[in-house]
């Protein structure tokens, strides 16, 4: 789930100016209930020092401006981060599956080696030299090559356990490299996650902390000074043509039909009398 301060700015839409004025609307109606408004005959009262009324107007906009901004970047950082942590989850996950069929191959692999090597030791798939050759000398010579035969059915079947065996336990130990490797660049990823949820924080802070070291009036010019910017800009977009054509092509009206014109003069139809 992507986490940050979008959810407070998204519905401001883009930081670059209509979230500042966005959030100094929502500050302007809270300072307008606090606020009483000054008759007009009383003079206004002085500016207090602790406030920041020496500020421009502009300066104010830029400064809020560049706050947003950086923590929009700081939100998108975080999201990439968030997104980076959820794929390597996955193959984490992935990984550590893998590793436990694995190692479940390998105990069967093994149990395989040592049912061979019991049964071997017992005589009862590979024959001794001495029995061997006491089969060659009996009177039925076909049994020794019987025998002979399951000796080497035997010797194969050993082979594949031993070489089954010995891969196994590579793939084992590839896996548990991948894996513990995958473990290290997850928790490097939630760590540098939560750097970033505080820098975020931090950033969100002190947007607060200005607003609220701003007087209502200076909220009402920042939002003024934000307005005429962007009439501005968009007067400016108008007057390049890039949104005139476009708009005069969609809003061009359908060409008319064209219709018939006048012919002869239209009477009752009758026409002359004839001479």
């Amino acid at each position: 789930m992507v986490v940050g301060p979008r959810s407070r700015s998204r519905r401001c839409e883009p930081v670059s100016g209509r979230i500042v004025g966005s959030v100094c609307a929502a500050a302007i109606t809270a300072a307008a209930a606090l606020v009483p408004p000054v008759p007009a005959a009383t003079a206004a009262p002085a500016q207090p020092s602790a406030r920041p009324a020496d500020r421009s107007v502009a300066g104010l906009l830029t400064q809020l401006k560049t706050l947003y901004r950086k923590a929009e970047e700081a939100t998108e950082a975080y999201n990439a981060t968030e997104e980076k942590l959820r794929r390597q989850r996955a193959k984490t996950r992935d990984l550590t599956e893998d590793l436990a069929r694995s190692r479940t191959d390998l105990a069967a692999s093994r149990e395989d080696a040592g049912r061979l090597a019991r049964q071997q030791y017992q005589g009862h798939t590979q024959l001794s030299t001495y029995t061997f050759l006491l089969t060659l000398l009996t009177p039925h010579p076909e049994k020794a090559a019987d025998q002979a035969r399951e000796l080497d059915r035997a010797a194969v079947r050993e082979a594949a356990v031993v070489e089954r065996l010995t891969k196994g336990e590579r793939h084992a130990d590839a896996l548990a490299t991948r894996a513990r490797a995958a473990l290290d660049k997850q928790l490097s990823l939630s760590a540098k996650k939560k750097q970033q949820r505080d820098k975020v924080k931090k950033r969100l802070t002190k947007i607060e902390k200005m607003l609220a070291s701003l007087t209502a009036r200076q909220i009402t010019q920042v939002a003024e000074k934000e307005r005429e910017e962007t009439d501005k800009a968009q007067r400016k977009l108008i007057a390049s043509g890039v949104l005139g054509n476009s708009r005069a092509q969609s809003a061009a009206p359908p060409p008319p039909v064209p219709v018939p014109g006048p012919g002869p003069a239209q009477g009752t139809g009758t026409g002359a009398d004839p001479g």
